[in-house]
């Protein structure tokens, strides 16, 4: 090969990708967030201490995990119900939204209702979200977490940096 045909290469590569990695930054800082996880609550989805990146939503649904404000802090949860649905928690530890049990393979430990009266229904504009690890999780079981109003959403968790993992 001779040096103008690598150079002409080059500069044709350099063309054709810059302008699709500037395309590609700029869309992940105007719509993309990046949070560091606390606690233990989303175990064995997202380790303590990860990186998660949230895209902006669109739609919210079940199963999807969102990062949310929670006073001062940014939240990260599962959405198991979303608004108008009936969500029950058994004593046997089922969960059950619209009288259908949730099949959570993520979830390791049963779940109990805690400070709420069931069935419970989502009020509107909100979701009910649950850490995947239920018996280390405050969320919206809990009268001061409670549903979650859908202007407290920062979006939608879509995979983990460090350690990476898709979700």
């Amino acid at each position: 090969m001779n040096s103008e045909y690598r150079s002409n290469t080059k500069k044709q590569l350099f063309v054709l990708l810059f302008p699709c990695a500037c395309i590609l930054v700029a869309f992940f800082a105007l719509c993309c967030r990046v949070y560091k996880t606390e606690g233990t609550s989303m175990l064995p989805t997202i380790e303590e201490h990860s990186y998660v990146v949230a895209i902006k939503y669109r739609e919210i649904e079940r199963g999807d995990i969102i990062a949310f404000k929670n006073d001062e802090r940014t939240a990260i949860k599962r959405v198991i119900a979303l608004p108008k649905d009936e969500i029950e928690i058994t004593e046997d530890g089922e969960v059950k939204v619209n009288g259908t049990v949730l099949k959570e393979s993520y979830v390791k430990t049963e779940t109990y209702g805690e400070e709420l009266t069931y069935p419970y229904e989502v009020p509107e504009n909100s979701y009910f979200v649950l850490g995947d690890n239920r018996e280390n999780s405050l969320d919206s079981r809990y009268r001061t977490i409670g549903p979650v109003k859908q202007d407290e959403i920062l979006g939608k968790v879509i995979f983990s940096l460090y350690p990476p993992k898709l979700f």
